[in-house]
């Protein structure tokens, strides 16, 4: 990790998993910019959050990890084009599992 954000869309990743997986709020806003907007399908209902609304979501009861949960995070697909990045993963939450697509913008040397 740089000052500014990670050397790798790899260590980008982990981290986003990783912060979702230990309910570590200050790893996910590292790997989010602050006005973004996370969205998608959660059973079946469409559901969008800023980032603030995620990391609370995700951090108010007991994490992954401290349950003893398995560690799962596949990375499916990356593409990359210049200072873009898309990158489609698959991971393990509380005994679900989700796709997800994540797009990227590399800044000033990181991600």
């Amino acid at each position: 990790m740089t000052a500014h954000g990670f050397e790798s869309i790899d260590g980008l990743v982990e981290a986003y998993y990783q912060g979702m997986y230990a309910a570590d709020g200050e790893l996910l806003r590292r790997a989010f910019d602050a006005s973004a907007r996370i969205c998608g399908f959660f059973a079946d209902r469409y559901v969008e959050a800023d980032l603030d609304q995620f990391i609370s979501r995700l951090t108010s009861g007991p994490s992954p990890q401290s349950l003893g949960q398995p560690y799962h995070l596949e990375v499916i697909t990356t593409l990359t084009d210049g200072s873009i990045a898309t990158v489609v993963v698959r991971d393990s939450l509380h005994g679900m599992t989700f796709v997800d697509h994540l797009s990227l913008i590399r800044g000033d040397k990181s991600w």
